[in-house]
C-alpha cells in the first residue's frame, strides 16, 4: 500500500493530467498508465484532499465513466457537484466525456438542463442503489446471458424505488425513440428487463411502445428484443399483444 503522501501526488498527478486533457477535449493519458492505483485510492481519496482537489477528482472519474462508491455525505455532496459540472459534457459524448447522458440521469435525475418528472432529491443512499442497479446491467456481454439470469433481475424489479425510477427513466428516453439506436445497449435492455419483470409495470411499457411504435423497420427491431425480455419473464399475453403490433405492419 502506497503512503499517504505518494497516493495523494498520484491523485493529484490524474487530475492534473486530465484538467490538460479537458481542454483539448480528450481523455488524459495518465490513467490509462495508473488505472490500479488510482482506482484503489478512491476510498481514501476524501482523507488525502480538500475538497476542491476531490470535487475535481470525481469530476474527472466521471468524466472517464468511473462511478466512485462513496460513504460519507461530505463525499456525495462533492460527487454531486462534479456530476453537475460535468453535465454540459454529456452532449459531446467521447472523448471529452465517456458517460452516457442516460447514466447520469438515471443516477443523479437530470442531465444539466433537464430533470425527471419524479422529483426525487438526489441523496447518498440514491445514489448508491441506483449506482448498484448500473453496475448489474452493464456486468453482462450479450442479451442472451442477461435474460438467462432472471434470479438476478428480480431483486431491482420488487425494488418499488428502483422500479419507479427505472420507468420514469425508459418514460423520459421515449424508450430510446431519440437516442441512437444503431447498436444494442445492454445497459437500455437490463433495464426495460427490471422493468418488465413487474407485471403492472410490463402493461405499461407495451401500452408506451404501442403508441411511440411507427412499425419503421428500427421499430420492429426493438420489437423483437423487447419480445425476448417478454418471454423471459413469462409474460404471455403481453407477448402476443407485442406479436399483434408487429404484424400491423
Amino acid at each position: 500500500m502506497p503512503s499517504k503522501a505518494d497516493l495523494k501526488q498520484l491523485l493529484l498527478a490524474f487530475i492534473d493530467d486530465e484538467d490538460r486533457a479537458m481542454d483539448r477535449q480528450e481523455q488524459g493519458s495518465f490513467y490509462s498508465q495508473h488505472h490500479v492505483g488510482i482506482k484503489a485510492g478512491i476510498p481514501r481519496a476524501s482523507g488525502l484532499l480538500g475538497d476542491d482537489d476531490l470535487l475535481m477528482f470525481y469530476f474527472h472519474l466521471l468524466r472517464l465513466d468511473i462511478l466512485p462508491a462513496v460513504k460519507r455525505e461530505r463525499e456525495f455532496e462533492l460527487l454531486h457537484g462534479a456530476y453537475q459540472s460535468m453535465t454540459p459534457l454529456l452532449e459531446h459524448g467521447w472523448p471529452a466525456c465517456a458517460m452516457p447522458r442516460a447514466q447520469g440521469i438515471f443516477l443523479f435525475g437530470n442531465d444539466g438542463t433537464s430533470a425527471l418528472p419524479d422529483g426525487e432529491t438526489p441523496t447518498l443512499a440514491t445514489y448508491m442503489a441506483y449506482r448498484k442497479v448500473w453496475a448489474h446491467v452493464t456486468a453482462y456481454v450479450s442479451i442472451p446471458t442477461m435474460l438467462a439470469k432472471r434470479e438476478r433481475f428480480l431483486p431491482y424489479a420488487q425494488d418499488q424505488q428502483v422500479l419507479t425510477r427505472v420507468m420514469v427513466l425508459l418514460r423520459a428516453l421515449r424508450y430510446l425513440q431519440d437516442e441512437d439506436i444503431g447498436r444494442v445497449a445492454l445497459w437500455y435492455w437490463g433495464l426495460v428487463y427490471i422493468a418488465v419483470l413487474d407485471p403492472r409495470a410490463a402493461q405499461t411499457v407495451v401500452a408506451d411502445v404501442a403508441e411511440l411504435c411507427d412499425r419503421s423497420e428500427a421499430w420492429l427491431e426493438r420489437l423483437e428484443l423487447l419480445r425476448r425480455c417478454l418471454v423471459a419473464a413469462d409474460c404471455p399475453l403481453l407477448v402476443d399483444r407485442l406479436d399483434a403490433l408487429a404484424t400491423l405492419h
